[in-house]
Parts: structure tokens; C-alpha cells; sequence
């Protein structure tokens, strides 16, 4: 039986913060036409492009580490269990 890989893609993690940008700022735009402070929302719509950048920058990182081992040892590791993957696989 074939195995999926569950993951998610670079593409899709920068895909889904261009859309949450957009949305983050088109909601910033409005609450600005509403508020009588348009350079408070102003601030806070810079403020959240920053946080958005940070939050994507992190994810990632964090997807990038999880793709790679980090040292000899885990290669050897992985590589060790893949081996015996398909060993179990031709047997069954």
C-alpha cells in the first residue's frame, strides 16, 4: 500500500501569509475609515505586517528544520530506519 507523506508545502505557508496580509490589511483599512485615529491604525496595520513577516519567517524555519536532520548521527539514524522500512515492506 502506498504511503502519503503528511506535510505542508513552502508554497502553500507563503501562499496562506500573502492572504492573511492582505486580509490583516484590508480589515485595517476599514476599522481605519470607522476610527477617528487613522495614524493609531495606521501604526497597528504596520505593526501586524511586522508580526505577519515574523509569524512566516518562523514557520519557516520551523518547516525547514523538520525536513533536515542536523547532524551525521540523525542521517545515519534515518537512514537506518528507511532501510529497515523496506525491508519490512519486500517481506510482508
Amino acid at each position: 500500500m502506498g504511503e502519503k507523506k503528511a506535510g505542508v508545502n513552502a508554497g502553500d505557508i507563503a501562499e496562506d501569509v500573502r492572504h492573511t496580509r492582505t486580509d490583516l490589511g484590508q480589515t485595517m483599512d476599514a476599522l481605519a475609515e470607522n476610527s477617528h485615529t487613522k495614524r493609531r491604525a495606521g501604526l497597528a496595520a504596520a505593526a501586524t505586517g511586522l508580526l505577519a513577516g515574523v509569524a512566516a519567517v518562523g514557520a519557516m524555519r520551523w518547516h525547514k528544520a523538520r525536513q533536515k536532520p542536523r547532524g551525521r548521527a540523525e542521517r545515519a539514524w534515518r537512514g537506518m530506519k528507511r532501510q529497515v522500512r523496506r525491508t519490512t515492506a519486500r517481506i510482508r
